[in-house]
């Protein structure tokens, strides 16, 4: 019987960041010489041979397609490990057991990060500094730690009752009659969660949070600026490469029409200032449009993502035949991409 078993988890679609263990790392945790292991796996990959057959985008990926090196994923990596811990002819090392375990772990830890970080990219446009704290509004807190508004105001009681009361001004505090939660004050909800939720994994992922978000949140609130120069530069590039025509409408300025053309930012300046220079983070839209989405949105303070534009985009603009919504969507997973490079904790194989 197979030393490898592990609780299931969820029939989630696979990822390309869900393939994170590289083949070489493998057969180190499995004390193989790493052409030893590329030989005794080879029968996985025959739909003819062992009964386990490996499945490309379920199991591995190609890290490099030419040479055939490969990217696990855990059902991968378990396949390969219960297939090898069952062979009459090889004896698996106990401490290989372990180590390939410790490497399962450790990926899942890495996958839960990656969560975090591109959650609280997607909802930290209301990130404000006061008081030399950090805070966060009760939506944004509410989206960060995946969870209902009903459940956070359980989980707000919750710490009441247990005697270790939320301070205002320290934990949790009110700006322009909406209530905003402190990292310190995220933590402890985060905490009470793990500790009160039922779903291990809901409990792995709010337990994460303590160590993940703080350096997260605080590079985003102090991140450096580029130049008013530098973004100048980029808005003059954007409407150049956008022809000087609005990307949403198609209008353009002519002899008849002195339309007047805004360089948007797709996610803020003021939230986002590592991407307030980026051409890709900015498209051209009329003045008109301009004024129309941030009214929509509740006013030129409010921040904004390009989730936000694409929201309205869909809402009033896009048509069976329009494409620019696919356009945006592309966008944004670059600007994700872009933005998890500037995040610390955040290595090349992580992903966001």
């Amino acid at each position: 019987m197979s030393r490898f078993r592990r609780r299931a988890h969820k029939d989630n679609p696979v990822q390309r960041h869900d393939f994170l263990i590289k083949e070489q790392d493998l057969a180190i945790a499995l004390e193989l010489e790493w052409r030893t292991f590329d030989q005794m796996i080879e029968p996985l990959f025959q739909a003819s041979g062992a009964v386990i057959v490996l499945v490309e985008e379920q199991h591995f990926i190609y890290h490099d397609r030419r040479k055939q090196i490969r990217l696990f994923s855990q059902a991968g990596v378990l396949a390969i490990a219960s297939y090898l811990d069952t062979l009459a002819t090889f004896s698996l090392p106990e401490t290989a057991v372990r180590t390939v375990l410790a490497l399962l772990e450790q990926q899942e830890i890495r996958k839960i990060d990656a969560s975090i970080r591109r959650t609280i990219l997607q909802n930290s446009s209301s990130l404000r500094h006061h008081n030399d704290l950090h805070w966060l509004s009760t939506t944004d807190t509410t989206k960060i730690l995946k969870t209902t508004s009903s459940r956070l105001a359980e989980a707000q009681g919750a710490i009441e009752f247990s005697g270790e009361a939320m301070l205002v001004g320290r934990h949790m505090a009110e700006f322009e009659g909406i209530q905003y939660f402190s990292l310190a004050g995220l933590v402890m909800l985060s905490l009470e969660l793990k500790r009160s939720l039922k779903s291990p994994d809901r409990q792995r992922y709010c337990g994460r949070i303590p160590k993940v978000a703080p350096p997260v949140v605080e590079y985003l609130a102090l991140a450096p600026a580029p130049s008013r120069q530098a973004i100048e530069s980029a808005k003059r590039f954007a409407k150049k490469r956008d022809k000087q025509t609005c990307q949403i409408t198609g209008e353009e300025p002519n002899k008849f029409n002195r339309l007047k053309l805004a360089a948007h930012h797709l996610f803020d300046q003021n939230t986002y200032p590592v991407l307030a220079d980026e051409p890709m983070n900015l498209i051209t839209i009329s003045d008109e449009l301009h004024e129309e989405f941030h009214q929509w949105l509740g006013g030129k303070g409010k921040s904004c993502t390009v989730d936000d534009f694409i929201q309205f985009v869909e809402a009033f603009y896009a048509d069976e035949k329009s494409v620019i919504v696919v356009e945006l969507l592309q966008r944004r997973e670059v600007l994700l991409e872009k933005l998890s490079r500037y995040l610390p904790g955040v290595s090349g194989g992580d992903g966001l």
